[in-house]
């Protein structure tokens, strides 16, 4: 997909949407330095092009460089309200939560998580509820608020697995893993770890299901097996 995207980008460097696309194949491989190189071309462009302010914030978090992210993504967030585009304003505040989080500054994620799920709710977007469900569970758990996020991590999978979403109902079973063998649950966090293996394994994911069998190891050795 990337060399064809290149070629793309080779004929038409002006066009906006293949350098984005680009930006994303190469996020997805760790190249983070080509991402940014796409994502500049577009910036420097049109210097209001929201989709591309998002993905460079998102480049920056993913990077590992979640102060440079959140320059981005305050920009994203402007044009956003500017333009009344609500959608994209819960995409922004789901990142800049993502960006406090990994800053370690709880209550800031938790508000952006928060404020970008009341907006999905009203424009009904389920795959974006169950997202921010998600985030919103994350952000809890690492506050030591147990109880509000196992409920919340619990309807994060009820809505994935509502809409059929495969990918996001492994990714959510695999957290619930994580959860109850922090909280020694280890029965429940075997069962559950399994069953995000078994859809990662329909999924032909080999990477996360990597991460489930590795988990699943550490849960056994807890158990004494």
């Amino acid at each position: 997909a990337i060399s064809a995207y290149e070629k793309l980008t080779q004929g038409n460097p002006d066009d906006a949407d293949a350098q984005l696309a680009l930006a994303g194949l190469y996020q997805q491989t760790s190249n983070f330095d080509e991402a940014r190189k796409r994502l500049a071309r577009v910036r420097a462009a049109d210097s209001k092009n929201l989709d591309a302010l998002l993905a460079s914030g998102r480049v920056e978090i993913d990077a590992g460089n979640p102060q440079a992210g959140l320059e981005f993504l305050n920009s994203a967030y402007s044009l956003a309200t500017q333009f009344g585009n609500d959608e994209a304003k819960a995409s922004v505040e789901q990142q800049m939560g993502a960006a406090y989080l990994d800053l370690n500054k709880l209550d800031e994620a938790l508000k952006n998580f928060t404020d970008a799920l009341a907006i999905r709710k009203k424009l009904g977007l389920e795959k974006g509820v169950a997202s921010s469900l998600n985030m919103i569970a994350r952000a809890q758990s690492r506050m030591g608020n147990s109880k509000e996020a196992l409920a919340n991590y619990k309807d994060s999978l009820a809505a994935y697995q509502r809409i059929g979403d495969k990918h996001g109902t492994a990714a959510i079973q695999l957290n619930l893993g994580s959860y109850y063998a922090d909280h020694a649950q280890y029965e429940e966090a075997l069962k559950i770890t399994t069953d995000a293996l078994t859809l990662y394994r329909d999924l032909g994911d080999e990477a996360r299901q990597a991460l489930c069998l590795n988990n699943l190891g550490s849960i056994r050795s807890y158990m004494g097996n």
